[in-house]
């Protein structure tokens, strides 16, 4: 079974102004210094967070999140020339360690008229299916 969290965020030292990006608000906020992990303060931190339970889920939410902040890419581009960190994070929880994504050429665009990184973390219980 794969699910996981699609997460839009925005991180930097200084206050976050932002209410709402192209109709998408937070689903989380987090002021610097809220949290404190291995000795370390936290950034401030909004984020909008998408879960999903299945490859069809996961397409369902990631185009439909792209599909608002590509709505006026600018604001996104504004953000990333005002804060430090703007991104779209995929984080990936399986049970087994043969795990393959897919990317819409119609994803891959609109990743691209945004700008902003995209990264993957997998964590993966490493189980093998047996054919």
């Amino acid at each position: 079974m794969i699910s996981g969290d699609i997460v839009f965020k925005i991180v930097d030292n200084v206050e976050i102004k932002v209410d709402t990006i192209n109709g998408i608000d937070p689903t989380k906020l987090v002021k610097r210094g809220e949290i404190k992990k291995f000795g370390r303060e936290s950034k401030n931190l909004w984020s909008h967070v998408e879960h999903f339970n299945n490859n069809n889920e996961f397409e369902l939410h990631f185009l439909e999140m792209l599909t608002k902040l590509c709505e006026n890419p600018e604001n996104v581009h504004q953000l990333m020339e005002t804060y430090e960190y703007v991104g779209i994070t995929i984080y990936i929880r399986s049970d087994y360690g043969q795990i393959g994504w897919e990317f819409s050429p119609e994803m891959i665009s609109m990743i691209a008229a945004l700008g902003c990184e995209v990264s993957i973390d997998i964590l993966s219980g490493g189980m093998v299916l047996d054919n």
